[in-house]
């Protein structure tokens, strides 16, 4: 019998629509139980050159106690009008080969723009690859 997919995979709204002018950071998850994670961000439209940027962070607790930043990506739109950007990022998270991986055991994203004006958003965090699966 084979697994399906929600038995390797859990999802999470990072937050619902929101302006992202001001950064936009979502809860704390607990991650413990799996190795990766993907952010999959949705905007409306961007005005010509202004940017979205999409963080990864890591921390000890739900609470983002000693959070850091582990993975970047910035977009900027350069269509010849506005643009809706997409972005997926994805991460290992929680190697256990580095020295402090053991103590990072949630993960949260934070997304912002310079665009200006109002800029609309939507986020969800995807983790894959867990630890421990069903036996097939």
């Amino acid at each position: 019998m084979h697994s399906l997919f929600f038995e390797r995979a859990k999802s999470y709204s990072a937050f619902d629509i929101a302006d992202i002018q001001a950064a936009k950071i979502s809860s704390y998850y607990d991650m413990k139980n799996f190795r990766r994670v993907a952010a999959i961000v949705t905007t409306a439209n961007v005005t010509i050159g202004k940017t979205v940027t999409v963080q990864l962070m890591k921390a000890k607790d739900d609470q983002g106690t000693d959070a850091v930043v582990f993975e970047t990506q910035t977009l900027t739109a350069t269509a010849l009008a506005p643009a809706k950007i997409d972005i997926e990022k994805g991460a290992e998270f929680l190697s256990y080969d580095t020295a402090d991986s053991a103590d990072y055991t949630h993960v949260a994203l934070n997304v912002s723009s310079d665009n200006g004006a109002t800029l609309n958003a939507g986020a969800v965090l995807l983790f894959t690859e867990p630890r421990y699966v069903p036996v097939d």
